[in-house]
């Protein structure tokens, strides 16, 4: 008897759910929004870094950056107005305008700048590698294996 008691309950519960299901959707609705709000805390946007330091940086190796008007400077700042919007975490970097200039740079059709003061590449050699390992052979040749079709010492000459 108690087990028929319980699941008229229920079902009765059921019922009584399913036919103002629109009226609990709200109100738990309503409730729920005034319980987030009321906890919520507000989150402060991200406010550029001002990467002094990096400033300096991005006009010694972008002079155009500096010049007021110019393609490269409009640009820069179409860019960074874009980026306020799209991406701030991008803008608290400390070195955002370094990164910002290059990025600029390279969508002009020129390429990224090397920063002033970081080591420059070495010079590529105009000598062949191989004159550099064996300095028998003049530079421009490069030493034939021997015994092959492209060994051209006479037999009587050949190191063995």
């Amino acid at each position: 008897m108690n087990k028929w008691l319980t699941l008229l309950i229920v079902v009765g519960l059921a019922a009584a759910g399913w036919l103002n299901h629109d009226k609990i959707s709200q109100y738990l609705a309503q409730r729920g929004v005034q319980q987030m709000v009321g906890l919520a805390t507000p989150v402060p946007p991200m406010t550029p870094n001002p990467a002094a330091e990096s400033v300096v940086l991005a006009k010694k190796a972008y002079p155009a950056l500096a010049k007021e008007g110019s393609a490269f400077n409009k640009k820069f700042v179409a860019l960074y107005n874009s980026l306020k919007d799209s991406d701030p975490n991008f803008l608290a970097q400390p070195d955002w305008p370094v990164l910002l200039a290059q990025r600029t740079a390279t969508e002009l059709g020129g390429g990224a700048m090397p920063l002033p003061g970081a080591a420059a590449a070495p010079a590529m050699s105009s000598q062949p590698f191989a004159s550099k390992l064996d300095p028998k052979h003049p530079a421009g040749t490069t030493p034939a294996p021997i015994g092959s079709a492209l060994d051209q010492t006479p037999v009587s000459t050949r190191r063995h």
